[in-house]
């Protein structure tokens, strides 16, 4: 599990894991908007899903 945990956050900063909460509130809030039902959560998946996304720009 912390090879999974270093790799995903390997070169990372303190910015870049703002930037990843930041917009992984953003897409909840947005569902929530759009579907009239609470998001739920932020979950382990949502945030590996945020890091790729940031990875890829």
């Amino acid at each position: 599990m912390a090879s999974t945990r270093t790799s995903l956050n390997s070169g990372r900063t303190g910015a870049d894991i703002r930037e990843v909460l930041r917009r992984v509130q953003l897409a909840k809030t947005m569902r929530e908007a759009t579907e009239g039902a609470p998001a739920g959560p932020i979950s382990q998946d949502d945030l590996r899903d945020a890091i790729a996304g940031l990875r890829r720009g």
